[in-house]
């Protein structure tokens, strides 16, 4: 997919047409001030990294202890037919194999990113399936005796991420035979999914970050500007997939994808709106 300094020449987070860049990293464009604020709870994380490739921050050890008391609760996150994160990572092998497994998972959690592409893909794998499974615990409020003061964006972003994730894994399973698309995904999963979906997780980022900076105190944006802003995001996000090189199965069926994400914006934004005529 095209990076995103490949998009037209519009601040990343309200879209408003700029030249400026991150003094930084000068790989983001950011309109103003106020934006850089929004942006940067994350920004700082990737910037100076290069725009070619996606990254996760590991885990911290209050998010470590955090996983650790919900790794056994079944049902926790929605899809994955009732299973815990430890039975999801297991998978069903035999002692072993199962706890090699486990193990191996947990060590990544906290690891740094890795030069060979296919153990930092692994990597990002089980950091954002471990940033999900906090993500719905603290939905939930399962860490009502010690909740954390700011929800994290990272856990936001990674509910959206792990859903492309496995529609990109869904569709490409389906590709088989010596067709152009075929040879395409072979070409594409050397590099990694992350690598391959790099442009449109910056842009779930944006609006990950967006959102927690609405309801995190003190706000730094409303939550009708950030509904707005976020919806934008979503089109721009459809607009990355479109112009992408991806296989035109697969694009075809994370823009679906994609486009019941923009339904749901615009019904939360008629909510909010009516919300506000009630007040």
């Amino acid at each position: 997919m095209a990076s995103t300094v490949d998009l037209p020449e519009h601040c990343i987070v309200c879209y408003t047409a700029t030249t400026k860049l991150c003094s930084a990293c000068r790989a983001v464009r950011l309109c103003s001030e106020r934006c850089q604020r929004i942006l940067w709870p994350t920004h700082k994380v990737l910037c100076g990294r290069s725009v070619d490739t996606f990254y996760l921050p590991p885990l911290t050890a209050d998010e470590i202890r955090s996983l650790d008391d919900v790794k056994s609760r079944p049902g926790l996150v929605p899809g994955l037919r009732g299973q815990s994160l430890v039975s999801l990572v297991k998978g069903g092998y035999p002692g072993p194999l199962a706890d090699f497994l486990w193990t191996t998972f947990w060590q990544r959690l906290t690891a740094p990113a890795n030069d060979d592409p296919y153990e930092e893909n692994e990597r990002l794998e089980n950091v954002a399936l471990a940033y999900e499974f906090l993500g719905h615990a603290a939905d939930r409020e399962l860490f009502a005796g010690n909740p954390p003061a700011r929800r994290s964006p990272w856990q936001l972003f990674a509910k959206s991420c792990m859903a492309f994730h496995t529609e990109y894994c869904e569709a490409v399973a389906k590709m088989s035979g010596n067709t152009p698309e075929a040879a395409a995904f072979d070409k594409a999963t050397q590099i990694g999914s992350f690598t391959v979906l790099n442009a449109l997780f910056r842009q779930q980022l944006v609006h990950a970050t967006i959102t927690c900076q609405s309801y995190n105190r003190p706000s730094l944006v409303g939550q009708e500007e950030a509904l707005e802003l976020v919806q934008a995001g979503r089109t721009r996000a459809v607009k990355l997939l479109e112009a992408s090189d991806l296989p035109e199965f697969v694009k075809q069926r994370l823009v679906a994808h994609a486009q019941v994400g923009l339904s749901r914006g615009a019904w939360a934004q008629s909510v909010a709106a009516l919300d506000k005529l009630a007040t």
